[in-house]
């Protein structure tokens, strides 16, 4: 039987400065891959991804929305 993960619903001030610190630096961003990484619900980790997108640090993959799970990319200055 696999044991229940206990995911953060809200970021606290650690949770959040450690996302907005990570997260543009990493290549490849997606809800679970964020789940995985920083302990947080799907939920709040598509919040994040689409504030992060609206503050223009990521970019979605035009062709990588899958039907479920967007995908997205840091935004580089080149």
């Amino acid at each position: 039987m696999r044991e229940k993960l206990n995911s953060k619903v809200l970021f606290d001030e650690d949770g959040w400065t450690r996302f907005q610190a990570e997260v543009p630096k990493m290549k490849l961003v997606t809800p679970s891959g964020l789940v995985e990484r920083l302990k947080i619900g799907a939920s709040l980790a598509r919040a994040a991804c689409r504030y992060m997108e609206s503050e223009g640090q990521l970019k979605a993959i035009p062709d990588g929305k899958h039907s479920k799970q967007m995908i997205y990319t840091r935004v580089t200055n080149a």
